[in-house]
């Protein structure tokens, strides 16, 4: 029978894959080498598949090495989703910090612990070395007349270049001449929102080959801010575009698309999310007027140009298309994914 099967063009038994569901793939795997080749290696059956689910994505590899097949692909996505994974304890703090990562370019593993900044190197298996660390940094801070701390509240990592929000108001920025080099200060934007008077709660970067801007913005403010640098490097004196929030509602997160044309905003107390067109500074998309605190965006991202991919207090994963604000996907299940921008 299995002989019969194989004479068939491979087009047309292709096509005959597709029409099978995921456990029958598995045992058409276990007949012989030769639809196994076929089936892990053909990426057409894999996406008929999983077009409506989240597929592990890493473009920091070359697309045409074995690991970066749709096969492989579904396969760590669910294991990942089933809970066959490892824990491993990789950095340890000793007192109750809730700390930001980023994992950049699969080189550095950067961590923020109160007003310092952690960067440990990652090794050949992609797993950090915390036994010692690549460089310290502390950001500089303002003295506020309140009970705020100088705790680093966001940071965000690109293209060498290292955006700090602090509790304190103020905003740093560095740059980072070798992953294992400590970055260099080149601006220090001390009252970024109502005078430094609330946090800085959200920091993005903008780099296109015609402009370059920081954004900042804050839980308890209603404007997001566009900060651009000159032509001699990040020498901020002014902002240069002030953009009101809708609704007059804060901003907990924030995130770029590929494009660098869109920002997606994380509202405070909101269930969703904003669209902000940065060429025209207009919103493509609102979010409804309501104050839930326990729907709040915690954090955001973009699965793909027109997917935007957010994570709630409650613990909720929403997929949103921008196209048509409609949900692609809702759910409370464990998922990896690993963002073309950020990591999460």
């Amino acid at each position: 029978m299995t002989k019969n099967i194989l004479n068939l063009p491979v087009d047309i038994l292709v096509n005959v894959l597709k029409k099978l569901g995921l456990s029958d793939l598995r045992n058409v795997i276990l007949t012989c080498k030769t639809l196994r080749s076929l089936v892990v290696n053909d990426n057409t059956i894999w996406r008929s598949i999983c077009r409506d689910k989240l597929i592990l994505e890493d473009p920091l590899h070359n697309r045409s090495n074995n690991e970066q097949n749709w096969y492989n692909r579904c396969r760590i996505s669910n294991n990942w989703c089933s809970g066959y994974f490892k824990n491993k304890v990789i950095v340890q703090f000793h007192s109750n910090y809730m700390p930001w990562l980023k994992l950049h370019n699969s080189e550095i593993l950067a961590v923020s612990k109160g007003s310092e900044l952690l960067c440990y190197a990652v090794d050949r298996k992609k797993i950090p070395n915390s036994k010692s660390t690549c460089w310290t940094l502390s950001v500089p801070t303002v003295s506020r007349n309140d009970v705020r701390t100088h705790d680093i509240s966001r940071f965000v990592i690109r293209n060498n270049t290292l955006v700090c929000g602090n509790r304190d108001g103020s905003t740093a920025v560095y740059k980072i001449p070798y992953y294992k080099q400590k970055p260099l200060l080149l601006h220090h934007i001390q009252d970024c929102h109502e005078n430094g008077q609330v946090e800085v709660s959200a920091v993005e970067l903008i780099e296109t080959s015609d402009f370059c801007y920081i954004v900042t913005a804050s839980n308890n403010s209603q404007n997001i801010i566009f900060w651009q640098s000159n032509e001699n490097g990040y020498n901020i004196t002014d902002s240069i575009m002030d953009i009101p929030i809708h609704n007059g509602e804060g901003v907990r997160c924030m995130a770029v698309n590929n494009v660098m044309d869109k920002l997606a905003i994380g509202l405070d107390g909101n269930s969703k999310p904003l669209l902000l067109d940065i060429h025209i500074g207009k919103y493509l998309m609102t979010a409804d007027s309501t104050r839930n605190s326990k729907q709040a965006i915690r954090d955001i991202g973009w699965h793909n140009n027109n997917t935007i991919m957010y994570v709630t207090h409650s613990g909720m994963l929403h997929l949103m298309d921008t196209r048509t604000n409609d949900f692609v996907r809702k759910t409370d299940q464990y998922y990896c994914i690993n963002l073309k921008r950020s990591e999460v």
